[in-house]
């Protein structure tokens, strides 16, 4: 399983270095004061998401599922490597994008305080797991053509029902009030159940699934 992890990482090399590029392309614009440094969390999101979509477009390139399932890892080895690399790329994201937001706030180039932006990334990298939680599954089922269209379905989802909600509450409507840490923490708690429902559903569709 380790293995197949490591030829995703080989695989998507390239990739990475373009994603580490684009954050300090994006970090030095921020510096400048051309573009706000809140944009950098949204990175998070980015980093974990559109990279396991690559990596599934290049095994159905190379018909890898086939040979995947006839390796001593098995069916549930594949799915686990998917589900453990996707979640090293959202950790890999997280730490890039708290580095680079630590050192803005320490050059006392970012007015935000350093917490306040941390749970920006929190909440984003939440956010990502979520997705991946609704991606996967349809990534192991459809591939990788349908799991663009389910990436995008859930984004537009997200996107309407945060403009819903803004529209609500400038209507009069009262949103309950919570401490950022404890909304912080409620939301990364629900994306790591709905991660770990995920892969349940996820081993159940690739043991059924003809290859």
């Amino acid at each position: 399983m380790y293995a197949l992890i490591y030829k995703d990482f080989l695989l998507l090399k390239k990739q990475l270095l373009y994603v580490l590029v684009l954050a300090v392309f994006y970090t030095v614009i921020a510096v400048s004061g051309f573009l706000s440094a809140s944009i950098l969390p949204g990175m998070v999101v980015l980093f974990a998401t559109m990279l396991p979509i690559t990596s599934f477009s290049y095994d159905e390139q190379a018909r890898w599922g086939q040979y995947a399932a006839a390796t001593p890892a098995g069916r549930r080895g594949v799915v686990a490597a998917k589900y453990l690399f996707s979640l090293l790329l959202l950790l890999l994201g997280l730490l890039l994008v708290s580095a680079l937001i630590t050192l803005l706030v320490g050059l006392g180039l970012l007015r935000e305080p350093l917490p306040t932006a941390l749970y920006a990334v929190l909440c984003c990298g939440s956010v990502a797991l979520g997705i991946d939680a609704v991606l996967l599954p349809v990534l192991l089922k459809h591939g990788a053509e349908k799991g663009r269209f389910a990436i995008m379905a859930v984004c537009i989802a997200v996107v309407g029902g945060g403009m819903l909600l803004w529209q609500l509450h400038r209507g009069g409507l009262r949103l309950p009030q919570a401490p950022a840490r404890a909304a912080v923490a409620l939301l990364a708690l629900l994306a790591a159940a709905a991660f770990a429902v995920s892969y349940g559903i996820a081993r159940h569709i690739y043991e059924r699934k003809e290859l």
